[in-house]
C-alpha cells in the first residue's frame, strides 16, 4: 500500500505542476494580450525560470517542478507572440 500512495503523490504531483505550468502561460499570454504585446508574454516564465535557479522560490516540489514545465513555453511564446503582432 505505501508503494501504491508513492507512486500516486508522484504522479499527481507532476499533473498538478503541469497544470500549473499551463495555467501561468496562458494568464500570461492573455494578459499581455490585453495590452498588445503579447511578445511579452515570455517573460514570465523566464522570470519564474530565474526565480527557481537564484533559489527564491519556496522549498518544496511543486514550484521548482511548475517552473521547469513552464520554461519549455519561453521560446513558443516569443515567437507566437511576435506573429501575433506582425498580424495586427
Amino acid at each position: 500500500m505505501a508503494l501504491f500512495g508513492i507512486m500516486a503523490e508522484s504522479i499527481l504531483l507532476v499533473l498538478g505542476s503541469l497544470m500549473l505550468a499551463v495555467i501561468t502561460v496562458v494568464m500570461a499570454w492573455w494578459t499581455f494580450r490585453a495590452v498588445r504585446h503579447p511578445e511579452l508574454s515570455a517573460t514570465v516564465p523566464l522570470l519564474l525560470f530565474g526565480c527557481l535557479v537564484a533559489g527564491l522560490l519556496p522549498r518544496g516540489p511543486l514550484l521548482p517542478m511548475a517552473a521547469a514545465f513552464a520554461s519549455v513555453a519561453i521560446v513558443p511564446l516569443w515567437i507566437e507572440g511576435r506573429a501575433w503582432r506582425g498580424r495586427r
